[in-house]
């Protein structure tokens, strides 16, 4: 069954969102390598910042949007330049999205993770086919769980995970929002 796909672009206040491609290597590389540090101790794949990994993720995310499994956006700033990166995938049950994001350490405590999840939330639950949408994060990744709290989100609770990066303790806070209860933008 083919579900329809949410917009390439979507306008959020001071961001958009914008289809990840592979003509966004540069920009991606530029604001991965001028974070590392800042992303290193939550994302797994900081540990290989080469440009080769960062092409593959592109055109893994060229190819999941083409099979409806993951839609995944770089976020901008007026300027075009990237922010940092928002995605959602279809790894949970069904009906369901898991939201994934991190912003460029320039830009973050300025309300950017907040918009970016927050702008695909309504466009998400238009599509039909979408239920719910669940935000997880290690339960040591404070800045991640106030997005989730802020938006409306619901905590399920904490769910034993094998870390996979270097600060994560292997509690996982999953949260969840769903479509009946998603607040409306204005």
């Amino acid at each position: 069954m083919t579900h329809k796909r949410p917009p390439s672009r979507i306008a959020a206040g001071k961001i958009a969102l914008e289809r990840w491609t592979l003509a966004d290597l540069d920009g991606l590389f530029a604001a991965v390598a001028t974070s590392i540090e800042h992303l290193r101790p939550w994302m797994p794949w900081a540990a290989n910042p080469e440009r080769s990994a960062m092409a593959q993720f592109l055109s893994a995310c060229e190819e999941g949007w083409a099979s409806g499994e993951r839609f995944e956006y770089a976020i901008r700033g007026h300027g075009r330049d990237v922010l940092g990166s928002a995605g959602l995938k279809r790894r949970i049950a069904p009906g369901g999205l898991e939201v994934g994001y991190w912003v460029h350490q320039a830009h973050t405590r300025h309300g950017v993770a907040t918009q970016a999840v927050q702008a695909p939330v309504d466009a998400e639950f238009e599509l039909g086919w979408v239920t719910h949408l669940e935000i997880r994060h290690d339960e040591a990744n404070v800045a991640s769980g106030g997005i989730p709290r802020a938006l409306g989100f619901r905590l399920l609770g904490m769910f034993p995970s094998e870390p996979v990066a270097p600060a994560e303790t292997g509690n996982e806070a999953r949260w969840r929002l769903d479509a009946v209860h998603a607040p409306q933008q204005q």
